[in-house]
């Protein structure tokens, strides 16, 4: 069997579903008088490692169509929550490039995702908040575990690895939220 013949058999083949989650990043932009979350989609690779999704025709890990997938949404003083638009609250930031392949990657999630949330809110109505709806787009893209959603408890590094996250179910980043918009509103953060 030749390298090639063996590359293709046996590299480009996933054994295992990918183990996608959500970085949890709450912050005050600089522009507004506002505090916003980010979610960005990541995957935890097979050695325990968090990595970015990276959009590639070489995708053993079956995540490069998350490749800077972001959930968005924002609260102000005035607000109990964060709250969110319906149609744009799922979007693709920061993206390096884009060639025929990849906009029909983007578009495809996109539609994957938003077909889903039409479905959920026909049987289920609008999310109660951000953590819902969060769980909802995981949901759609396959995602069954409960603690997909980080947070960054310690660490300055530029690699995830230099880092220290902790997991959340759906509750537990609601709770994260609530709290951060607490010590917000109270000038604490």
């Amino acid at each position: 069997m030749s390298l090639w013949v063996w590359y293709d058999v046996h590299m480009t083949t996933a054994t295992t579903k990918p183990d996608v989650r959500f970085l949890v990043d709450v912050y005050q932009p600089n522009i507004s008088n506002c505090l916003a979350v980010t979610l960005t989609a990541v995957y935890v690779s097979e050695d325990g490692h968090i990595r970015n999704p990276h959009f590639s025709t070489y995708d053993p890990e079956k995540v490069a169509h998350l490749d800077s997938l972001k959930l968005d949404a924002q609260a102000s003083k005035d607000s109990d929550d964060f709250y969110f638009g319906t149609y744009n609250v799922v979007h693709f930031s920061e993206v390096y490039t884009v060639d025929l392949s990849r906009a029909e990657s983007v578009t495809k999630t996109l539609r994957r995702i938003q077909k889903y949330l039409d479905k959920q809110y026909e049987v289920k109505g609008c999310p109660a908040d951000f953590a819902e709806l969060a769980q909802r787009v995981a949901r759609s893209l396959g995602i069954r575990k409960h603690n997909i959603f980080a947070f960054k408890v310690s660490g300055t590094g530029w690699s995830y690895d230099e880092n220290t996250y902790a997991w959340m179910n759906e509750d537990e980043l609601r709770g994260h939220l609530e709290g951060k918009l607490k010590l917000w509103k109270e000038g604490s953060l």
